[in-house]
């Protein structure tokens, strides 16, 4: 069985004027139906030859084909760069809105711990002041305490008894301990030494 071959017909109509053919045809990515003179390359004027002028426009089809796609693409590309651009300026909107808040919480914390903090060293300085006070007003009682001791004690005399013979009202500086840890007054101590 002999293999068919088969051929795509290209879109719009190819005739002959002038023993020149020529196209008419709408190419992707226009908008109008147009003429076109099928030249072949480095040529002025258009083919006589049917099948080159099939070839030509077919490469003319082709490279319309390609182009459009071509712009399609880049119309794509661009589509999707803005679309990222939209994203990437919404993402860093987001981030220094969230950056933001961040540091306004964290300033707000920081002057809220800083004022429990003087507060606090307020509170202890006056607990330290009101201690200090306190305790000079101690000393200085303590100190007048102590005047009026020394006063007492330096204004009495001490008296105590003689372990001997027993006399009464004997200044304590006036006894004398001996050996056995006998206090005795002076004349008790006279006869005892001879």
């Amino acid at each position: 069985m002999a293999r068919k071959s088969y051929k795509v017909t290209l879109p719009g109509s190819i005739y002959q004027r002038n023993k020149r053919w020529r196209w008419r045809v709408r190419l992707p990515g226009e908008n109008r139906v147009k003429v076109r003179a099928l030249k072949p390359k480095g040529s002025r004027f258009a083919t006589g030859d049917f099948e080159e002028a099939q070839e030509i426009a077919l490469a003319m089809w082709e490279s319309a084909i390609r182009a459009e796609a071509e712009a399609r693409v880049r119309a794509e590309a661009r589509r999707k760069a803005k679309a990222s651009a939209e994203e990437i300026a919404k993402a860093k909107a987001e981030v220094a809105e969230t950056a933001a808040r961040i540091k306004a919480e964290v300033v707000d914390m920081i002057d809220s711990v800083k004022a429990e903090c003087e507060e606090e060293l307020r509170l202890s300085a006056e607990s330290v002041a009101r201690a200090q006070e306190k305790a000079k007003v101690e000393s200085e009682k303590r100190a007048r305490i102590e005047v009026k001791l020394n006063e007492v004690l330096s204004g009495s005399v001490r008296t105590a008894a003689c372990e001997c013979c027993g006399r009464q009202e004997v200044t304590g500086n006036e006894l004398a301990k001996i050996d056995s840890g006998q206090m005795l007054c002076p004349d008790c101590l006279k006869a005892l030494r001879g």
